[in-house]
């Protein structure tokens, strides 16, 4: 990556404010869905699939160039800061004047919305141990969505 590209990057993620609390799996595709409908030619959303509850997984595009860059929202349902990154990042590229810097994001919002679901009482806070510790959820090793996929698909490894 070159000086220009890194400067580009630091453009385009912008000065990052405090955030009150992180935001829930229905606050972040709220949100999407206002972009999205602000700015129908810049920010497209779809469905990836469901979680295992039956959530949808969805993804938002931004921008048309010809790299792809692809951002996973909370891979681990106890890690918000990725909910809280997306958001940050969607409101900076979904903007008229935002250069997407040639290329086409792909956001997937939220890898387990399920498990996410089951943090959210702790997200909003007071983060201390005593009440994330009463309100954590991780699934085991074997569920986690990123660690299940399989290992050869169509017959490729």
């Amino acid at each position: 990556m070159s000086q220009g590209d890194v400067m580009g990057v630091a453009e385009v993620v912008g000065r990052i404010g405090e955030i009150d609390a992180f935001p829930t799996v229905d606050e972040l595709y709220a949100f999407a869905d206002r972009l999205a409908a602000a700015h129908p030619d810049r920010v497209r959303i779809s469905e990836l699939g469901r979680s295992r509850g039956g959530d949808p997984i969805r993804a938002v595009r931004v921008g048309s160039g010809g790299h792809n860059i692809l951002v996973f929202g909370n891979p681990h349902p106890n890690e918000p800061i990725g909910l809280a990154t997306i958001r940050h990042l969607l409101g900076r590229l979904a903007a008229p004047e935002s250069d997407c810097l040639g290329a086409t994001w792909h956001f997937v919002l939220c890898v387990d919305p399920d498990g996410t679901r089951l943090n959210e009482e702790w997200y909003a806070g007071p983060l201390t141990r005593t009440a994330v510790a009463r309100h954590f959820y991780r699934p085991p090793a074997a569920e986690q969505p990123e660690w299940c996929f399989p290992t050869t698909w169509r017959g490729a490894p």
